[in-house]
């Protein structure tokens, strides 16, 4: 599955998570940085892509795409890898099973 990381997330996370084996792209990288979220919610879905944001405006029900959503307060990139490393393998399991959202808290 692939990945789009929003832009309140790190670029750095989009790196991690192709270390762990993920396809993982930052709004950044694909020139989408200024893009609202239904133009990043409409290029997820022609990819074929999940979305991994903080902005709840991403997972209404329905949507056609897959959504993390991280509930993580401000934190270090350290801390906020620890935390999604340690539900990553549950999060893909969601997804494989038809789950639209998982939220990373």
């Amino acid at each position: 599955m692939k990945f789009i990381i929003d832009a309140q997330l790190p670029p750095a996370l989009a790196d991690w998570l192709v270390k762990l084996g993920s396809d993982a792209q930052h709004v950044e990288e694909l020139g989408l940085r200024e893009a609202d979220y239904a133009e990043i919610r409409d290029f997820a879905h022609q990819l074929g892509a999940a979305v991994i944001t903080k902005d709840r405006d991403f997972s209404p029900p329905g949507s056609g795409i897959f959504i993390v959503w991280v509930r993580i307060g401000n934190s270090s990139n350290r801390v906020l890898f620890q935390k999604i490393e340690a539900v990553w393998p549950s999060v893909l399991e969601h997804f494989a099973s038809g789950v639209e959202v998982v939220e990373i808290r």
